[in-house]
């Protein structure tokens, strides 16, 4: 099982702007490379890491991207199938083991998440608690495709920990979650992981083969 430590950063508390969290988080997050090829008829690998810390009230991430062949950013309004458009993700269980939640961001910062017992059994995040998550895209908000060219890009994203049902002043030791990079529809279709999963098809619902973040 892969493992990491979430750093408490006090200066995350402040509320600073992105330009002030995201040197915080390159130089006291912890990193957690998204680089698991799980299913070899799916090679392709671009270069993706994400750091995680948090502050006492929310989890600071940042995914640091490079695609080499293409980046695909259609959806705009939260709720859509990002997973189809250039995609991160991550997957957090809660302590009680029944349930999980999916966050899942596309290269524009557009977000589709659920509070989950499974795959097919979601409770989609309402609206007013996608407006909770902030979040700040490298490539900005407008709709692009780009392809036969190596694009950078980077996502900042904060998340409330009551919005993933865990009370700040009573956190667990530990939580079990997973790092994904994906793109259904870009050029080279790909689905990474920071922990292996051991399925026969591509599969990110599997809370079994999340690794552990020490809190």
């Amino acid at each position: 099982m892969r493992t990491l430590s979430i750093p408490y950063i006090p200066r995350l508390d402040e509320r600073p702007t992105w330009e002030t969290v995201e040197p915080i988080l390159d130089q006291y997050a912890a990193k957690a490379p998204v680089a698991t090829v799980n299913w070899p008829e799916y090679p392709e690998r671009p270069e993706a890491v994400a750091l995680i810390a948090r502050s006492s009230h929310s989890l600071f991430l940042k995914f640091d991207v490079t695609e080499e062949q293409s980046v695909r950013g259609t959806y705009t309004d939260d709720g859509s199938p990002v997973y189809q458009d250039s995609c991160v993700e991550f997957f957090v269980r809660h302590p009680d083991g029944r349930r999980y939640l999916n966050f899942e961001f596309n290269c524009l910062g557009t977000c589709d998440a659920a509070r989950r017992e499974s795959r097919e059994l979601a409770e989609p995040l309402a609206p007013a608690e996608y407006q909770r998550i902030r979040r700040h895209a490298s490539l900005g908000r407008t709709p692009l495709i780009i392809d036969d060219e190596a694009t950078p890009w980077r996502l900042l994203i904060e998340i409330p920990l009551e919005l993933m049902d865990l009370d700040p002043k009573a956190l667990p030791s530990a939580l079990r979650v997973n790092f994904y990079k994906c793109g259904d529809l870009t050029k080279r279709p790909h689905y990474l992981s920071w922990s292996p999963i051991g399925l026969p098809a591509p599969n990110f619902h599997c809370p079994e083969y999340f690794g552990e973040a020490l809190l």
